[in-house]
């Protein structure tokens, strides 16, 4: 997603106003560090794509932190400790396996 201009939003009269330039200016900047904010928060909601989060992931299911492996073998680690929740079961011990795959 490219960078929000707030001045985008404004009639074309305002286009020309220096001061009104100035003030949506530093108000773009801002908006545009919150949607990255929002746009990194919500990735990290979800094991595939999370960096950060990871940490949150592992302590949740009771898995040490080790951040010195990679953060797609942490993911693995991770989907595996879930899909691994249960009674054991055939299918279960294949989806396990698979995560590592």
């Amino acid at each position: 997603m490219g960078d929000i201009n707030l001045l985008d939003y404004l009639p074309s009269f305002y286009h020309n106003s220096n001061i009104v330039k100035s003030f949506i200016d530093s108000n773009s900047i801002e908006a545009n560090i919150l949607k990255d904010y929002v746009e990194d928060l919500s990735k990290n909601l979800y094991v595939k794509t999370a960096t950060w989060g990871l940490d949150l992931f592992e302590e949740e299911l009771g898995l040490v932190t080790d951040k010195s492996i990679s953060y797609e073998e942490r993911r693995e680690r991770i989907l595996a400790k879930k899909r691994g929740n249960g009674t054991t079961t055939k299918a279960m011990i294949k989806n396990t396996a698979e995560a590592f795959s």
